[in-house]
């Protein structure tokens, strides 16, 4: 991709991943029965797409954090155990029906949410600050520059997946949400 296809699609693909992720670690903690289940899956799902983002090589057609640098070798994967270990686990109850799913009791069997977020904020801060401008859109920075996931409103609530058409949706910084009409 040229840095016009990259910027495009940052606008568009990559934010709403972060989007995605952002509200939902929030929304996860507010949620009970199958509601969090559903939400916690829907989570898990933006997790492992911004892990492989940020910490694979990707295949061919992937787009991966690397592409967003003027000089790719100037992203280095992060290294971190808790992320590898979290995808495998992911990558197992997700797609799979396996004996690796954990039993209700068992040790280990919730996910850290909010350490796993902080990784993954983290990682995505220090990607958006040393990016290529001319590749990485400036909403990805907004965002992030804005956003904490106890701290989002959703207005509007509706899908801005690639997969639906799409309807309006705004995620704004709390403390911009008193002052919004």
């Amino acid at each position: 991709m040229n840095d016009q296809e990259l910027t495009k699609y940052s606008g568009e693909h990559l934010l709403y991943e972060f989007r995605m992720f952002w509200w939902l670690t929030g929304a996860v903690s507010y949620m009970d029965g199958y509601m969090r289940d559903a939400l916690l899956e829907a989570w898990l799902v933006h997790l492992r797409n911004l892990i492989n983002f940020f910490c694979s090589k990707g295949s061919q057609d992937d787009v991966i954090a690397a592409h967003f640098f003027d000089n790719p070798n100037a992203w280095s994967k992060p290294e971190s155990d808790t992320l590898d270990k979290a995808l495998y686990r992911a990558n197992k109850e997700l797609s799979h029906i396996t004996a690796k799913r954990r039993y209700k009791g068992e040790e280990d069997t919730d996910w850290k949410i909010g350490p796993l977020f902080d990784q993954i904020r983290n990682i995505a801060m220090k990607f958006a600050k040393d990016a290529s401008g001319a590749k990485l859109h400036p909403d990805v920075k907004r965002l992030l520059d804005a956003s904490h996931p106890e701290g989002m409103v959703a207005f509007g609530g509706v899908s801005l997946s690639t997969n639906s058409a799409p309807r309006p949706q705004t995620l704004l910084p709390l403390s911009r949400w008193r002052n919004t009409p």
